[in-house]
């Protein structure tokens, strides 16, 4: 049987256990708690916590021997926001939003300059990457206004330039959602942009740029280009630009800005293109025979300055040729017919050349056509008059020369006959080489052959001539017997 000081010994030994485990707990909470560890090195392990009460007490009431483990404060990863330009934040994002009652006094700057020479490629993202940010590039802060500023001399030979937008913020808030709106004028056309911006038509998008911080700027780049059949000189095209954001903007007269007059330089996006045709004749020939096969060679040069774009050659053949074959692809319209048609070529640089090859047959039955040989004996000729083309979408200030000359398609650069074979003619009859009227060896006089067959009128012509003389002799003989 215990006593009652044995009880209150026992209470008293629970009473000091569970006031352990209290401080224990406690010393742990404290560990972890923020700052408690601040002079700890990052991502170290906390020191064991030492308490008087952190061992259990024994059944005597002594501590025990096996002290409770103090608890390790947990370090948890910290996340670290992505490196963007100042100011800027790229892309939109779900909460992306406008907090109510901020304003954000947005203004525009746009530069006209030479296209850039060269841009890097950027390599295909991998799948499920994310996209690249834009790039803010670093610009002097316009004016407070929106404006525009143009180079003397932007436009290059093909007729392409550059425009610079740059819009600010001058706040007082930050800009969200900010977005860029070009309406392109139809005399220009939308080429590429580094920063991303896309075409609809002639209406040019660019953003939206998720953020744009106070006193911040953010600039795109839009390439474009005169139109193919443009021939001013630069003065009529005028630009209009405008930036959106979802914040309200307290002074929107300078969201737009535009630029009129750009300098277009003489020929500039115009290609002067040429063309030379040639038979390809052996031995230095410029005749063909019914029945020859033989090759065009159509050679189209571009004088330049610029690019011409959309090069297409067309060969209305004669009457007197077939089309064979092509090693370039040329074909006659439609599968059948005589006018063949090459393929067109997207681009053809100032200062280069194309050639292609067109294979014809002359007909057998080739029709003749005028008389004569031409002057070069042993048969019947005929000039073979083939003349081609070549057009283009870029403008043509020369297109007098798009075409082959008339009578310049022999390999020496002169007229392509078609020879047929001499016609036959009548043997000469033995004549006296004395000379017509003289006496024949047989006793009659003979004529000289002019290789022509009398006319069919011609006797019945003699015979009446003949009657009618004699009935006149036959009367006179009468009215003098009288």
């Amino acid at each position: 049987m215990r006593s009652v000081h044995g009880r209150s010994a026992t209470a008293a030994r629970r009473a000091g256990g569970v006031i352990a485990a209290c401080c224990v707990l406690a010393a742990g909470a404290l560990i972890s708690a923020p700052g408690a560890s601040a002079s700890a090195t990052p991502g170290a392990d906390a020191p064991a916590a030492a308490s008087p009460a952190s061992a259990s007490p024994s059944a005597d009431g002594s501590p025990s021997s096996h002290p409770t483990p103090a608890l390790r404060p947990v370090q948890l990863p910290v996340q670290t926001p992505a490196r963007t330009p100042a100011g800027t934040t790229p892309g939109p994002t779900p909460d992306s939003k406008a907090a109510p009652g901020e304003r954000a006094d947005l203004a525009l700057h746009t530069e006209v300059g030479p296209a850039a020479t060269a841009q890097a490629a950027s390599p295909e993202a991998a799948p499920g990457a994310a996209a690249p940010a834009p790039v803010t590039r670093p610009v002097e802060p316009p004016a407070a206004t929106a404006g525009a500023a143009r180079a003397e001399r932007p436009v290059n030979a093909d007729g392409v330039f550059d425009y610079r937008i740059t819009a600010l913020n001058h706040g007082p808030s930050q800009a969200v959602n900010v977005v860029i709106t070009d309406e392109l004028p139809p005399q220009l056309t939308f080429v590429s942009s580094p920063d991303g911006c896309t075409a609809q038509g002639r209406t040019i998008t660019c953003g939206p740029l998720a953020s744009l911080a106070v006193g911040a700027t953010h600039t795109w780049l839009i390439t474009v280009a005169l139109v193919d059949d443009y021939t001013g000189d630069g003065s009529d095209i005028t630009n209009i630009v405008a930036v959106d954001s979802q914040t309200a903007d307290p002074y929107p007269a300078n969201n737009t800005a535009s630029t009129t007059g750009i300098h277009v330089p003489p020929g500039a996006g115009k290609a002067d293109l040429s063309l030379r045709k040639t038979a390809l004749l052996p031995d230095g020939r410029n005749s063909v025979t019914p029945g020859e096969t033989f090759t065009y060679r159509l050679t189209v040069h571009n004088k330049g300055p610029a690019t011409a774009r959309n090069v297409q050659v067309t060969d209305p053949l004669p009457e007197e040729l077939r089309f064979v074959s092509s090693p370039g692809g040329c074909a006659p319209s439609g599968g059948f017919g005589r006018t063949v048609s090459c393929p067109p070529l997207d681009r053809l640089p100032a200062g280069e050349s194309v050639t292609y090859e067109i294979v014809v047959r002359v007909r057998e039955n080739a029709p003749r056509y005028g008389g004569g040989d031409g002057g070069h004996g042993g048969g019947h000729r005929t000039e073979i008059d083939n003349i081609a083309s070549v057009t283009s979408t870029t403008a043509d200030p020369v297109p007098g020369n798009n075409r082959n000359a008339s009578g310049t398609t022999a390999p020496d650069g002169g007229p392509l006959y078609l020879k047929h074979g001499s016609r036959p003619t009548h043997p000469p009859r033995p004549t006296d080489p004395t000379g017509p009227g003289h006496p024949h060896p047989g006793g009659r006089p003979q004529l000289p052959s002019t290789g022509r067959e009398l006319p069919r009128w011609l006797p019945w012509s003699a015979g009446l001539t003949l009657a009618a003389g004699g009935a006149l002799v036959v009367l006179a003989r009468r009215s003098t017997r009288r």
